[in-house]
């Protein structure tokens, strides 16, 4: 096992596995290990994983973070920092995607659109779903990530 000093007290263990871990001892100053830290890391090739299925977040379209910084849920200083998921790992969301492209997804429970508010829904399907379609038109298009978002969300430059 190779390591690298990645902070006076840290060790990263550089080793080639074949699983997206990351392995950092925590040292005290006496260099002694107090414990070991794992990290779930996407290899270079694979993007993000997705916090709820551990699968890779491709393409882009897929994207539950992109989609929400698109309607304005997440700052674009957040983006590298707020875990990513597939749209439809966060069904709550989905649900909100009237789209004939988009297969509808059913959720049951309290936070079912049909459990909801008639007025939050309708304005939830329409902010959610032209958010879906912004980020179906933005993927690949080569626009700044800062240009993504839907005009009321884009800060004045």
């Amino acid at each position: 096992m190779s390591k690298r000093e990645v902070h006076p007290l840290i060790l990263a263990d550089t080793s080639e596995l074949d699983i997206p871990y990351s392995t950092f001892d925590i040292l005290r100053p006496d260099l002694i290990p107090i414990f070991r830290l794992r990290i779930l890391m996407a290899r270079c090739d694979e993007g993000y994983l997705c916090e709820v299925c551990s699968q890779p977040v491709d393409p882009m379209t897929e994207s539950d973070l992109y989609l929400r910084f698109i309607i304005g849920q997440v700052p674009a200083e957040k983006l590298t920092a707020e875990p990513e998921r597939h749209i439809r790992c966060n069904p709550v969301q989905a649900q909100f995607i009237v789209d004939d492209d988009f297969e509808p997804v059913v959720v049951e429970g309290p936070f079912s659109k049909t459990e909801l508010d008639a007025d939050y829904v309708r304005q939830q399907e329409d902010l959610v779903t032209r958010g879906w379609k912004r980020l179906h038109e933005v993927a690949g298009s080569g626009l700044p990530v800062d240009k993504y978002s839907l005009p009321e969300f884009q800060k004045e430059t």
